[in-house]
């Protein structure tokens, strides 16, 4: 059943944790109170698209956040950083971070410089072995001389140090953090059940279609299972009423995997590529589609309309519903 979509964790942590209200409840949970006593997270919001240069958005790969202060105008960037693998390099990526957004800060606001606090999520199958401060990258004759040596700590959160009673945050965010945990261990699949029964209690008040699609993708992409077992398993978790919805669900995003392997597989985008996929999801949908359209379609070399056709597929309930985009 695995999907090959590209680093599912860190599109999972990034659809996540692109919500601010997602991002203040984990951040209120996994800061030190240290630094909880010194800001106001009510004044969080994400800085990434706002805050960036062509550069750095090839450079730098996951979330920043600025906060107030308490009792001040300053603030301070938070900037959070996902690693599914253990690398001891993590410490100076963060320090390449934050020198480029210093660059940045001075460029577009001035002094002085904002603090920037580096918080790393890490669920590796490896225990996480080096120190939290950049000082850990140095052999011991650095001591000596480390006033001469940069220096910061960052706070790091690694999962496999947490019994699951503590990993603590909203439902939703406790699932995702739940299942980064357990994804590369022994019984991984066996512990979806619960994570899902956990999520689906409340899918009608803390969770949206859109936030149950992001979980589904990613156990999609993370589980050998078959489409059978994953029905079983949401027989499993969910009431009636609820599994028509999920599974629903489910069959849309594995067509929309089909689609997305043929986009980014053999064809790589090419125009023939696209038509192609959209007619495997609308012969997976409907059985046969009109000659008509076929021809239409095929005739089509607008890449971005095409782009929006293949979407709407995956949607319709009938070819009608396509006329629109087509129109367009």
């Amino acid at each position: 059943m695995k999907q090959d979509i590209q680093n599912p964790h860190d599109k999972l942590f990034k659809e996540t944790w692109s919500n601010i209200e997602s991002a203040r409840d984990f951040f209120s949970n996994y800061l030190p109170d240290k630094i909880l006593a010194n800001i106001d997270l009510t004044t969080l919001q994400i800085r990434k698209d706002s805050f960036i240069d062509r550069e750095l958005k090839e450079f730098y790969s996951d979330l920043l956040y600025s906060v107030t202060l308490k009792g001040r105008k300053s603030y301070l960037y938070l900037l959070m950083e996902h690693k599914s693998s253990f690398e001891k390099q993590t410490p100076l990526q963060l320090l390449q971070y934050m020198v480029k957004i210093w660059h940045l800060h001075l460029e577009q606001e001035g002094f002085p410089l904002p603090v920037i606090i580096p918080v790393v999520l890490y669920h590796g199958a490896r225990k996480w072995t080096i120190g939290s401060e950049f000082l850990a990258l140095f052999d011991d004759s650095a001591k000596e001389l480390k006033e001469y040596c940069p220096n910061f700590s960052y706070v790091l959160n690694d999962l496999s140090e947490y019994t699951d009673e503590q990993i603590k945050g909203k439902v939703l965010e406790r699932g995702v953090l739940l299942l980064f945990k357990y994804v590369f261990q022994p019984g991984y699949e066996e512990k979806i059940v619960e994570i899902l029964r956990l999520i689906f209690s409340v899918i009608d008040k803390e969770t949206g279609l859109e936030a149950i699609e992001s979980l589904l993708r990613y156990i999609f992409s993370t589980t050998e299972k078959s489409e059978e077992e994953l029905r079983e398993i949401a027989s499993k978790c969910l009431p009636e009423t609820k599994e028509n919805i999920i599974m629903k669900l489910a069959e849309r995003l594995m067509l929309k995997g089909k689609l997305e392997g043929i986009q980014e597989g053999t064809f790589k985008g090419k125009l023939e590529g696209i038509v192609e996929g959209i007619f495997d999801i609308l012969k997976l949908r409907f059985s046969e589609i009109p000659e008509a359209l076929k021809h239409r379609l095929t005739r089509i070399k607008d890449f971005e309309k095409l782009r929006a056709i293949h979407k709407k597929a995956l949607v319709i309930d009938s070819f009608d519903e396509l006329q629109t985009v087509l129109d367009s």
